[in-house]
């Protein structure tokens, strides 16, 4: 799974590349889809992502705030300080803790640690599906999506 996420995350770096070049009324202006503009997209990937796994790590969830993060910058900054415990917890996934029940404060029942792994995985490639939709509307060409051949595997 670490190679899915690590897929995630480049291709959440190259939209992030791609999208500084946009004028901010790009990334704030009101879409339909999606958390409803860019920015507002980015914020929950990262958010959601962040809220995930400290979950996984039994702490407190400690939503983080749209409102303090309006900027792209301080979004590409919030990213890159929770893929560091991000990447820690897909690391030391295995499938004994797969089966592993874990309490979610927001949620009545016990979820799969892996369900939320998997989850995790699957929720931020769907929304960069939806951004790679607003860049074609903009007239930019969007990220290539490809797996293959970007050294994401580890075989040993």
């Amino acid at each position: 799974m670490i190679e899915m996420m690590r897929y995630n995350w480049r291709i959440r770096e190259s939209y992030f590349e791609l999208c500084s070049s946009l004028p901010r009324e790009e990334l704030v202006k009101e879409r339909n889809g999606g958390a409803g503009s860019i920015l507002k997209t980015f914020f929950h990937i990262v958010e959601m992502e962040h809220s995930w796994m400290q979950e996984l790590l039994g702490r407190p969830d400690r939503p983080l705030c749209y409102e303090d993060n309006q900027t792209l910058e301080n979004i590409m900054e919030m990213s890159r300080e929770s893929r560091i415990g991000s990447e820690w917890i897909f690391q030391h996934s295995n499938s004994y803790l797969d089966g592993k029940l874990v309490d979610v404060s927001w949620l009545d029942e016990k979820i799969y640690y892996g369900e939320i792994l998997r989850h995790v995985i699957v929720h931020e490639i769907h929304h960069m599906g939806q951004l790679s939709v607003w860049v074609r509307e903009m007239g930019l060409k969007p990220v290539c999506a490809n797996f293959i051949q970007k050294g994401l595997m580890e075989i040993v």
